[in-house]
């Protein structure tokens, strides 16, 4: 059985849904534009999660639905909230020794080039 605290529904489950879909049934209920907040994943799987979540949002956007924006959460790493290690979930780490930051590359990479393709949606999409 599939436990939400632990892990997302499996894209094979029959509980699972494309967002683009959730985000039109949500923009079709309450008549308002959507936003997308607080979304991430952990590890070397971040730059794959964006890129999936951004093409979600530019299907929406596609259809129709008023998109407002896409949140990329958190983007600087953490410690865990319960057991205090190293979250990386972020597009950059702690600081050094010099106050300065490291960036996940490949999270980096796959920011810009989204990025690139949003600017080019015309505005009011």
């Amino acid at each position: 059985i599939h436990d939400p605290r632990t892990r997302p529904i499996p894209p094979t489950s029959p509980l699972w849904r494309p967002l683009d879909q959730i985000l039109a049934e949500v923009h079709a209920r309450y008549g308002r534009p959507v936003f997308v907040a607080e979304t991430g994943c952990e590890h070397e799987h971040r730059a794959g999660w964006l890129r999936g979540i951004a093409g979600d949002v530019r299907r929406a956007l596609d259809a129709g639905v008023p998109v407002a924006g896409l949140c990329w959460y958190p983007i600087l790493n953490h410690p865990g909230w319960d057991d205090d290690r190293h979250l990386q979930c972020g597009l950059c780490d702690y600081t050094d020794a010099d106050d300065g930051r490291a960036c996940h590359a490949p999270l980096l990479e796959e920011w810009e080039r989204q990025r690139a393709v949003f600017e080019a949606v015309p505005a009011g999409v």
